[in-house]
């Protein structure tokens, strides 16, 4: 990731209960992917990698301070900075009730799961938040698509079974 050369300063007036979940940015990307997003406070920075659907705007979990101009810069997968453009994210606290957005799902998250029903289908609150590449059992790695299929967050198994008391390792 190369030291961002704005070109274009955006400055976006966004007004957070305390109480929401997530951050609405409006900000939209046209491609899908995992991006790098990094955000100074006070001259530190966090960083994390998300995963960003098309056409969708971006939401950010409820973690930026209020009455703070926040600094976002937005990288793609090969480090570029995404449309020559640091975002400042001009933050005010807002009263009332609050939104409940669900943020965008970390990009590479993975969960140890035990399962509790037997069957060909499974649900998990995980899988409605990522899109599970691989599911991996005690002996067997199955992949998306070949080995299940998903609809939100439903697993369906094609080439294996889930069954009570089985422990399987889910990773976006």
């Amino acid at each position: 990731m190369s030291c961002p050369a704005c070109t274009i300063n955006e400055c976006i007036n966004l007004y957070v209960n305390p109480c929401d979940t997530g951050i609405n940015t409006g900000i939209v990307l046209t491609e899908s992917g995992n991006y790098t997003v990094r955000i100074e406070f006070n001259g530190a920075f966090k960083t994390s990698v998300i995963a960003v659907v098309a056409d969708e705007p971006i939401v950010l979990p409820n973690t930026l301070n209020s009455s703070y101009l926040h600094v976002m810069t937005i990288f793609d997968s090969d480090g570029e900075l995404v449309n020559d453009t640091c975002y400042k994210l001009n933050m005010h606290m807002t009263l009332g009730m609050g939104n409940n957005i669900t943020p965008n799902p970390e990009a590479g998250a993975n969960k140890l799961i035990i399962v509790d029903v037997d069957g060909q289908e499974y649900t998990d609150a995980f899988f409605a938040l990522h899109e599970i590449q691989a599911i991996s059992t005690e002996n067997q790695t199955y992949l998306r698509d070949v080995g299940f299929t998903q609809s939100g967050a439903t697993i369906t198994a094609i080439s294996f079974g889930f069954f009570n008391g089985q422990t399987i390792f889910a990773q976006a």
